[in-house]
């Protein structure tokens, strides 16, 4: 794939044809267990909960305090006493859980995308304090956009919300959600897990899971035919190998 902003990790800036190898750096103590990739940056998560990011850092997304493009993966400093269990990508910003709940947040602002009040951007990871008093479970970001499950099952979106992307419509003056906002429409769900991209999101409800019978839900752009943007919860059934929507 392209790799014009080191986002293949390799330690070069060329784009490849075929996979490449990841250069981790030889410290690496656990062997690693999630990734996620960002518009042109990437997350390296490993089993004992070290952070790893590289590629394009124009807006502070790899969280290592300055604003370069880092052509192999580098060891998040910052989380040296954190033990890091979900992490996830938008297209310029990063988002980190800890096993104590705690989530951390860097990278462009400009739409809140990091819930911070404002919109401005952050080269560091910084705790997000409007979770200090709760426990953040999972994940998911889109574009410019964020979600949060809570371990009491609650989910929150902040960011872009043009196109109903977290769960609400933004006023006609007002683009985006700058603080996290409760997302309604889960009444009766046991979310166990969030997905997000680009200008759409959904939540995987499995409380009332039976064999292989499974809801999900979906928000923001979504084909309905004629194509249509939904600010509502719209869910989705899943029957065996069918599905319905």
């Amino acid at each position: 794939g392209a790799g014009t902003d080191g986002q293949l990790g390799n330690g070069g800036f060329q784009d490849h044809h075929l996979p490449q190898a990841l250069l981790l750096p030889p410290r690496c103590r656990g062997r690693v267990s999630f990734v996620a990739g960002g518009g042109a940056h990437a997350i390296a998560l490993t089993s004992d909960g070290e952070v790893f990011t590289w590629g394009r850092g124009t807006h502070g997304q790899l969280g290592h305090g300055n604003i370069e493009n880092i052509p192999h993966p580098k060891s998040v400093k910052f989380f040296e006493n954190y033990t890091v269990t979900c992490v996830s990508t938008g297209w310029n910003h990063s988002g980190f859980a800890t096993d104590s709940g705690q989530l951390f947040m860097c990278g462009d602002g400009s739409f809140g995308q990091l819930g911070t009040g404002d919109n401005q951007s952050r080269n560091l990871p910084f705790e997000a304090t409007s979770f200090t008093t709760k426990h953040v479970e999972k994940l998911a970001f889109g574009m410019r956009h964020s979600l949060v499950l809570l371990k009491d099952n609650s989910v929150y979106g902040f960011g872009s919300a043009r196109r109903g992307q977290v769960g609400k419509f933004a006023s006609k003056n007002q683009k985006f959600y700058n603080t996290p906002r409760l997302i309604d429409g889960f009444p009766n769900c046991k979310i166990m897990n969030l997905y997000a991209n680009g200008d759409h999101s959904a939540a995987l409800d499995g409380k009332h899971r039976k064999s292989a019978v499974t809801n999900s839900l979906l928000f923001g752009t979504w084909h309905n035919f004629p194509f249509t943007e939904c600010n509502r919860i719209w869910p989705i059934a899943h029957l065996g190998k069918s599905i319905s929507w």
